[in-house]
């Protein structure tokens, strides 16, 4: 688990720095599935956030044959992304802007601590 807090606080300082380096899609990809099976629905059973009620589909671009990792419950909608970026959206270090609408306001709540 913490692999994966370090590689976004890595991306923090980096960023702040002004030169990032590229997060192993591999990596990035087991860090958004932490997210989806431990961290959130943490969030959600202690009152942090709530359930999303629109099925966030999180698909990655450039991880070999991955299963989708669902946020929520009921109508998807797909998010088709690079493992980095799903990952760094998901901690709110990436702009939602040109995402369905439904989905930059289930990525919008709480997801991670």
């Amino acid at each position: 688990r913490q692999v994966h807090e370090v590689v976004v606080h890595v991306r923090d300082l980096e960023h702040a720095v002004g030169s990032t380096s590229p997060i192993d899609p591999a990596l990035a990809w087991d860090g958004v599935r932490e997210v989806v099976d431990v961290l959130l629905p943490r969030q959600v059973r202690l009152g942090r956030t709530p359930e999303p009620t629109t099925a966030v589909r999180l698909v990655p671009t450039d991880v070999t044959a991955p299963e989708p990792a669902v946020l929520g419950r009921g109508d998807a909608v797909d998010v088709r992304e690079p493992a980095e970026r799903l990952l760094l959206l998901l901690w709110h270090r990436a702009h939602v802007a040109g995402l369905d609408p439904r989905a930059a306001d289930v990525l919008a709540h709480a997801l991670t601590p």
